[in-house]
């Protein structure tokens, strides 16, 4: 991906302490992932004791979150993870996608129809 503008203004920069776990809390050999997002230190570490592999206390790394303004929207951007869907969740979004297209199409049918001179009733009558 090119660097290009897109339309972010980034408003704020303050320090954040993420607290790091594993997707695998017996031998620690799955992904590591953020806990949590802490302000200070001390939460972090009070957040994340004992809730590491075989109980042990989570690591801390201390890095940044971000206050930006994208088209008029303010939003605060703190390091995280980015579920992956599982068999299911795709099959559902193609659900929700075929919906949406057919809501679509429906809607461009009737506003064709209105167009060519049909009335209310007149589209009523015809079943939609």
């Amino acid at each position: 991906m090119e660097n290009e503008n897109l339309g972010v203004e980034i408003l704020k920069k303050e320090p954040v302490f993420v607290v790091m776990t594993n997707t695998d809390l017996t031998e620690g050999r799955g992904e590591e992932y953020p806990l949590a997002v802490a302000k200070l230190m001390s939460t972090a570490k009070r957040l994340g004791h004992g809730e590491y592999v075989q109980g042990s206390d989570c690591r801390v790394v201390e890095t940044f979150s971000l206050t930006v303004k994208i088209d008029g929207l303010i939003i605060k951007l703190v390091p995280g993870r980015v579920i992956s869907p599982t068999e299911e969740d795709v099959a559902e979004d193609e659900i929700e996608k075929e919906k949406l297209a057919c809501i679509e199409k429906k809607e461009k049918a009737l506003k064709k129809a209105k167009d060519l001179g049909l009335s209310d009733e007149d589209i009523a009558a015809l079943n939609f």
